[in-house]
């Protein structure tokens, strides 16, 4: 990973996904890569921001991604480096896997430029989000969100980013 100042906003961790469905083709060549058992597992999200929100992963985590989609990141890995520093997902911990959490640098009262990877206070109010219309009823915290819906292999009717 690059030093800090060598990082940029624009690098593929902060772009958003490709607008087309991952279906088919993605799905098949990432089942191929050898043989896994998958079995569906219906998700069902409780938080202060979705109540009975239901989704069904349906792939190998981390492996059912759009054939153009590059990550450089996981979700884990982004919580670990900080780069929310803040309280986003602090109430929705039950619905992704203990160990994302383990190491993240989330601040429990408030909003903590320190533990923020750039060492900055990079947050919108979900106001400005919402007013600009990049949230989706399906991801109401935004892009992260979806992303790690989208890493955990979530199927549903839009498997492509909420913006789209």
């Amino acid at each position: 990973m690059p030093p800090p100042d060598k990082l940029q906003l624009s690098s593929p961790v902060f772009a958003f996904p490709p607008r087309r469905p991952i279906v088919g083709e993605a799905i098949q060549q990432s089942l191929s890569e050898g043989p896994v058992a998958v079995q569906q597992r219906t998700i069902v999200v409780n938080d202060r921001m979705q109540r009975g929100y239901r989704y069904v992963l349906v792939a190998p985590v981390g492996r059912s991604f759009d054939l153009g989609f590059r990550r450089d990141l996981t979700p884990p890995e982004m919580l670990r480096l900080g780069i929310f520093g803040e309280r986003y997902m602090t109430d929705c911990r039950e619905e992704f896997p203990a160990s994302w959490f383990a190491k993240a640098k989330l601040s429990s009262e408030r909003a903590d430029a320190r533990l923020n990877f750039f060492g900055v206070a990079d947050s919108q109010p979900l106001s400005v989000w919402r007013r600009k219309g990049w949230i989706h009823p399906d991801d109401p915290r935004g892009w992260f969100q979806w992303y790690c819906r989208y890493y955990r292999s979530r199927l549903n009717k839009r498997n492509v980013h909420p913006s789209a």
